[in-house]
């Protein structure tokens, strides 16, 4: 009755995804093109067993990527098809994958929708990234017994109050799903308090401590470092509204100390590309495009405008600040600079990502930032002390070494259910 219900109300509220879809497109023009995927209408034809993997968007794509190499190196016995809801999301997996995988867009959860996709995909398993949960798409796949996987799963205190809030639908959805691989023990405890059974939960770590940095990605840095001959680099990634402007103020101070010091800013999501662009630009600062130019020898600031570099981009840095955490965003990834053996910066609100932040603080790898203020001296302090700032990265880099196996214990309890 409770799914009845929250299809009724999803289908009331059609006129306004479908709004929401035509306004996002004109913010990013990728959101007017194939619909049709949205709505489960796709061409899709495989004789393997399909493993369908969905990742929310670049974050859960790039986690995803041990986890799809596993799958086909299974002497070609899975396709595997992955689903993004963004963009930014399917032109990664791309970039990761390029033809070895399919991709579409997951459709909406319409009863129609889900229906069609399902059967025509026919999938063997379904593998959630992190904690992306739609009520009729996992009703549709525990009745036609496809084995339901919620991998590399967290779950937030917010997240946990919201799925609390709606618990009358969120109960049975949380009880149907075959294994959850959480991240940690308290992630583990509260999808117990949502009612998953404790024998379906498994504890496996963060699946992201299992990516690690390549030989292309080594080059390619490489490649990048050669094109900025810098001294002193410092990255802010992944920045949000009004991040970018406390970043240039203290950027200018440190500046005035540290006159080779270079600065890349990666804002979080590509239609803030050309705000960003507009703020540095009026500052009196060279400013570059990594989109535009090919050359960043005599630039300051480096504006990170192109999609699938940020991992590059870390290795050719001396230190890195994670964004969304000076604002109240919740903050983001920061595993993949630590991977990169370099000091790594947050601010206070980081309570999305606060079990790997603790792993990584606890070892000395990572500094929390109270406020600008700390975050300024502490860059400088890093910058000053060069033992400093490599034993601060070799820590961080530690630390991940230690906490990698999340793979093995998520692919060894995919292998009991499938």
């Amino acid at each position: 009755m409770s799914r009845i219900l929250y299809s009724f109300i999803l289908y009331l509220l059609g006129p306004f995804i479908i709004l929401n879809l035509v306004l996002r497109g004109f913010k990013s023009s990728a959101y007017f093109s194939r619909w049709g995927e949205r709505f489960g209408y796709i061409n899709f034809d495989s004789r393997k067993e399909v493993i369908w993997i969905h990742a929310v968007s670049v974050g859960e794509v790039m986690a995803s990527v041990p986890l799809v190499e596993y799958f086909l190196n299974q002497s070609k016995k899975y396709q595997v098809i992955i689903t993004t809801t963004t963009p930014t999301g399917s032109d990664q997996v791309t970039k990761c994958f390029g033809g070895d995988v399919e991709h579409c867009y997951i459709p909406y959860d319409f009863i129609g929708s889900v229906t069609r996709f399902i059967k025509q995909v026919n999938p063997r398993a379904l593998i959630l990234m992190e904690t992306e949960l739609w009520p009729n798409i996992i009703n549709y796949c525990k009745n036609n017994n496809i084995k339901i996987v919620l991998a590399n799963a967290r779950m937030s205190q917010r997240s946990f109050d919201s799925y609390n809030f709606f618990s009358w639908v969120v109960l049975p959805m949380f009880k149907s799903i075959d294994l959850i691989a959480a991240q940690y023990k308290e992630d583990a405890d509260r999808f117990k308090e949502l009612g998953t059974p404790t024998e379906k939960i498994i504890l496996t770590g963060n699946l992201k401590f299992d990516s690690s940095v390549s030989n292309s990605e080594r080059l390619k840095a490489k490649r990048i470092l050669k094109e900025m001959a810098p001294k002193y680099v410092l990255i802010a990634a992944s920045t949000h509204q009004n991040e970018e402007a406390i970043i240039l103020k203290i950027y200018r101070n440190l500046k005035k100390e540290f006159p080779d010091l270079k600065l890349i800013v990666v804002p979080r999501h590509p239609e803030r590309f050309e705000a960003v662009a507009q703020l540095f630009e009026s500052s009196n600062f060279i400013i570059k495009r990594r989109s535009s130019s090919k050359s960043f020898s005599n630039a300051d600031i480096i504006l990170g405008d192109t999609m699938g570099e940020l991992k590059y981009l870390y290795g050719v840095c001396d230190i890195a600040f994670v964004g969304g955490s000076l604002v109240k965003t919740g903050g983001h990834n920061t595993i993949e600079p630590a991977a990169w053996k370099i000091p790594v910066l947050v601010g206070p609100h980081t309570f999305n990502f606060s079990s790997v932040n603790k792993i990584l603080s606890e070892v000395g790898g990572l500094k929390i930032c109270k406020n600008p203020f700390e975050l300024e001296s502490e860059l400088g302090r890093l910058l000053r002390d060069n033992e400093y700032r490599v034993s601060t990265g070799a820590s961080a880099s530690r630390a991940l070494e230690k906490s990698s196996g999340a793979l093995k214990l998520l692919t060894n309890g995919i292998s009991q259910i499938i």
